[in-house]
């Protein structure tokens, strides 16, 4: 089954776009013109830390290196756009729709090509992470209710053996009818989060850290199926981004059941 509806009490934890790019430092001056652009949005400038290892000329780590990223910030902080040396990503722990999202992304793309230009693009990805909850007693809880079967592995094949199926993780992949896309999809059932909230980027409400959930992971991505580098276009990376989008809110309903749709996304409050 599929359908067009939006939710009342959408699963979804994260969305985030990725667009990887030749490797170009974003320099300093370029820094206030883009705040400036992206200040409807993501209007508070901050900074991510991360860790990594240089490497020698022979390929040899030789130690761990600090990398200071641009990071701009929504005021809510549940929208930020990251500048990195190799790409730029967009991502949102309040998801208001994909037209909405493809505003920010819009805006995000411009500031750095703008200001900024990078070479080429390399990669393009769009991933969904939903993570379905369910109210449930404290009895076992029955995932065949709210999501169809095939996802669930030999449960009935096993009960015989008197075990309970706890956590469970499958990937599938999956190729695109266009060239140089691909589908991958992650799915199985976890407790707490996979989405954790951080200084830069929370979730509107935090998940109970003891409660089950079901994960549903879809991530579509494209490189250039020739092996070229074509160039830093906004307007397409958002043209290749909507035929990415494509199949993942159709791949989300197809996994779900109609108890789920009634009486947990579009149940009452």
């Amino acid at each position: 089954m599929t359908t067009s509806a939006v939710y009342r009490h959408p699963p979804i934890a994260v969305v985030l776009l990725e667009v990887r790019h030749p490797v170009s430092e974003l320099p300093a001056p370029a820094l206030p013109l883009i705040k400036e652009t992206l200040r409807d949005y993501t209007p508070i400038e901050r900074v991510e830390r991360t860790m990594g290892f240089e490497i020698a000329p022979n390929g040899q780590p030789i130690g761990a290196k600090e990398s200071i990223l641009p990071k701009f910030v929504s005021r809510d902080v549940h929208t930020a756009v990251t500048y990195r040396p190799d790409g730029v990503a967009i991502e949102t722990t309040d998801y208001l729709g994909w037209e909405w999202f493809k505003q920010v992304a819009e805006r995000a793309l411009f500031a750095r090509q703008e200001f900024a230009p990078v070479d080429g693009i390399e990669r393009i990805g769009l991933r969904y992470v939903d993570e379905v909850r369910v109210p449930h007693s404290n009895g076992v809880l029955d995932w065949s209710d709210w999501v169809v079967s095939d996802l669930l592995g030999p449960r009935k094949q096993v009960e015989s053996l008197g075990l309970r199926l706890q956590e469970q993780q499958s990937v599938f992949q999956f190729q695109m009818p266009s060239p140089g896309m691909t589908f991958t999809l992650r799915c199985g059932i976890g407790t707490g989060a996979v989405v954790q909230s951080s200084d830069n980027l929370r979730r509107p409400q935090e998940p109970p850290r003891d409660g089950q959930f079901f994960l549903i992971d879809s991530d579509a991505a494209w490189v250039e199926p020739e092996g070229k580098i074509p160039e830093f276009d906004p307007s397409h990376i958002l043209n290749v981004s909507e035929e990415l989008h494509s199949p993942i809110k159709k791949m989300f309903e197809e996994l779900i059941t109609d108890k789920l749709r009634e009486e947990v996304l579009n149940g009452s409050d």
